[in-house]
Protein backbone atom coordinates (compact mmCIF):
# COMPACT_ATOMS: atom_id res chain seq x y z
CA UNK A 1 0.00 0.00 0.00
CA UNK A 2 1.17 3.18 -0.88
CA UNK A 3 0.34 6.51 0.78
CA UNK A 4 2.20 9.41 -0.62
CA UNK A 5 -0.05 11.09 -2.22
CA UNK A 6 2.53 12.67 -4.56
CA UNK A 7 4.21 9.74 -5.74
CA UNK A 8 1.00 8.16 -6.62
CA UNK A 9 0.02 11.32 -8.33
CA UNK A 10 3.27 11.08 -10.65
CA UNK A 11 2.79 7.73 -11.13
CA UNK A 12 -0.60 8.59 -12.26
CA UNK A 13 0.36 11.52 -14.27
CA UNK A 14 2.67 8.77 -16.49
CA UNK A 15 -0.66 6.77 -16.81
CA UNK A 16 1.29 3.71 -14.06
CA UNK A 17 -2.35 2.62 -12.43
CA UNK A 18 -2.21 0.08 -9.38
CA UNK A 19 -2.97 -2.48 -12.48
CA UNK A 20 0.44 -1.63 -13.58
CA UNK A 21 2.25 -0.71 -10.50
CA UNK A 22 4.01 -4.41 -10.51
CA UNK A 23 6.16 -4.21 -13.35
CA UNK A 24 7.94 -1.40 -11.78
CA UNK A 25 10.21 -3.69 -10.17
CA UNK A 26 11.92 -4.09 -13.89
CA UNK A 27 12.31 -0.61 -14.04
CA UNK A 28 16.04 -0.90 -13.24
CA UNK A 29 16.35 -4.14 -15.83
CA UNK A 30 14.87 -1.82 -18.76
CA UNK A 31 16.74 1.22 -18.85
CA UNK A 32 19.85 -1.16 -18.26
CA UNK A 33 19.34 -3.18 -21.61
CA UNK A 34 18.56 0.52 -23.73
CA UNK A 35 21.53 2.08 -21.97
CA UNK A 36 23.15 2.06 -25.32
CA UNK A 37 20.16 3.19 -27.23
CA UNK A 38 19.25 -0.39 -28.56
CA UNK A 39 17.36 -3.08 -27.09
CA UNK A 40 18.91 -6.33 -28.64
CA UNK A 41 17.29 -9.73 -28.53
CA UNK A 42 19.30 -11.57 -25.70
CA UNK A 43 18.44 -7.95 -23.21
CA UNK A 44 14.56 -8.61 -24.16
CA UNK A 45 14.75 -12.33 -23.37
CA UNK A 46 16.43 -11.40 -20.04
CA UNK A 47 13.92 -9.11 -19.15
CA UNK A 48 10.79 -11.03 -19.98
CA UNK A 49 12.29 -13.87 -18.01
CA UNK A 50 12.69 -11.44 -15.31
CA UNK A 51 8.81 -10.88 -15.59
CA UNK A 52 8.31 -14.52 -16.01
CA UNK A 53 10.16 -14.99 -12.58
CA UNK A 54 8.59 -12.37 -10.55
CA UNK A 55 4.96 -13.58 -11.80
CA UNK A 56 4.39 -10.33 -14.30
CA UNK A 57 3.27 -13.14 -17.43
CA UNK A 58 -0.37 -13.24 -15.78
CA UNK A 59 -0.66 -9.78 -15.77
CA UNK A 60 -2.41 -8.64 -18.99
CA UNK A 61 -1.91 -4.37 -17.81
CA UNK A 62 1.93 -5.59 -16.92
CA UNK A 63 3.15 -7.17 -19.83
CA UNK A 64 1.39 -4.61 -21.58
CA UNK A 65 3.19 -2.07 -20.26
CA UNK A 66 6.83 -3.94 -20.29
CA UNK A 67 6.24 -4.49 -23.87
CA UNK A 68 5.71 -0.78 -24.48
CA UNK A 69 9.50 -0.38 -23.01
CA UNK A 70 11.20 -3.06 -24.77
CA UNK A 71 9.60 -1.57 -28.09
CA UNK A 72 10.24 1.91 -27.20
CA UNK A 73 12.92 3.24 -25.10
CA UNK A 74 10.88 4.54 -22.17
CA UNK A 75 10.36 7.96 -21.00
CA UNK A 76 13.59 9.30 -18.69
CA UNK A 77 11.07 10.31 -16.03
CA UNK A 78 10.26 7.01 -15.36
CA UNK A 79 14.00 6.17 -13.91
CA UNK A 80 14.15 9.29 -11.96
CA UNK A 81 11.05 8.64 -10.50
CA UNK A 82 12.08 5.20 -9.50
CA UNK A 83 15.81 6.44 -8.01
CA UNK A 84 13.53 9.02 -6.07
CA UNK A 85 11.29 6.36 -4.35
CA UNK A 86 14.15 3.82 -4.16
CA UNK A 87 16.00 5.12 -0.97
CA UNK A 88 12.37 6.07 0.34
CA UNK A 89 10.62 2.84 0.02
CA UNK A 90 14.02 1.29 1.33
CA UNK A 91 14.25 3.16 4.67
CA UNK A 92 10.53 1.66 6.00
CA UNK A 93 12.44 -1.56 5.59
CA UNK A 94 15.95 -1.13 7.02
CA UNK A 95 17.38 -0.15 10.49
CA UNK A 96 19.91 2.12 10.79
CA UNK A 97 22.62 1.00 13.58
CA UNK A 98 24.96 3.68 15.00
CA UNK A 99 27.90 2.55 16.35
Amino acid sequence: QIHDRAFLDRLIAMDIGPEKALVLRLVPLVFVAWADGELDEREREAILRAADERGLAAERVSRDLLAGWLANQPDPRLLDLWKSEVPRVCNRFTTVVQL
